[in-house]
């Protein structure tokens, strides 16, 4: 069902706006968990744009082990924030769903989340 049929049956239509007026919602809101997660997608934006975008004269970003280093700083933190509580299985898996990540990064929040909210916890 496209865009149209969906709005005429009533249904929410994501859109680069609606997407980008939830995060700005989230990153104003007075829940420091809501903009902690806000700051986690824009990381996660900001991230997915390096890994695409090519210098000609450096190659692909995504070889770079500065990019290399911010995912793993970036997993650092949502690892922390889950560890901690600030962060629920439910939002790692809008992460991994929602945001289309990359397989590496489904399987990456797949292992995280029996670890930080038990084994009875579906990644799913």
């Amino acid at each position: 069902m496209g865009m149209v049929g969906s709005m005429r049956n009533g249904k929410p239509v994501e859109t680069p706006l609606t997407y980008t007026l939830n995060l700005q919602t989230l990153s104003q809101s007075d829940d420091s968990e809501a903009r902690g997660i806000a700051d986690i997608i824009s990381e996660i934006q900001g991230l997915k744009q390096l890994l695409r975008t090519n210098d000609p004269d450096a190659g692909p970003v995504r070889h770079s082990s500065l990019a290399r280093t911010d995912v793993m700083a970036l997993r650092n933190f949502i690892q922390s924030l889950a560890k901690s509580g600030k962060i629920t299985a439910d939002d790692l898996r809008e992460l991994m769903y929602r945001h289309k990540g990359s397989k590496n990064l489904s399987e990456w929040i797949s292992a995280i989340i029996p670890k930080y909210y038990g084994p009875d916890e579906p990644p799913f």
